[in-house]
């Protein structure tokens, strides 16, 4: 984790994370340096706790799919949907959103499809997190 970072250092994080022109990028750091008072250290420990809930919480919401519990499912995919609004990752609430509708429509074989994308989108994620925060990037 990243405890004390100046004001350049802030920059270039933000600066290092731009996207390639055709690409969307999967977290708006500039967002989320808001929402931490400029803080880029507080701002790297919580996608760190992020990421170490992310792939369990993945692994969870295949396990209720496999039960059959659209409501269930649906409850899951909200709590990680507003995980990640709250880090402005939005590729990934906008997948766990996906999956938290078809929960919530009882539609199973398309939730599957929509875990299927938060998976990868969230692998996206932490592959792009990984270039700042000194994250590893798997």
């Amino acid at each position: 984790m990243i405890d004390n970072i100046s004001d350049t250092e802030e920059a270039t994080m933000v600066e290092n994370t731009s996207p390639a022109q055709d690409e969307k990028s999967p977290i708006n750091y500039e967002m989320l340096l808001r929402r931490c008072a400029g803080n880029a250290g507080f701002a790297c420990s919580i996608i760190e706790k992020f990421l170490r809930r992310a792939l369990p919480d993945i692994e969870e919401l295949e396990q209720i799919l496999a039960a059959g519990d659209a409501p269930g499912l649906a409850v899951l995919a909200q709590r990680f949907k507003s995980c990640a609004a709250d880090l402005s990752a939005d590729g990934v609430r906008e997948k766990a959103e996906e999956v938290e509708a078809m929960g919530r429509a009882g539609n199973l074989e398309g939730a599957r499809v929509c875990i299927e994308r938060l998976r990868s989108e969230f692998a996206r994620f932490r592959h792009y997190v990984s270039k700042t925060c000194a994250i590893p990037p798997g």
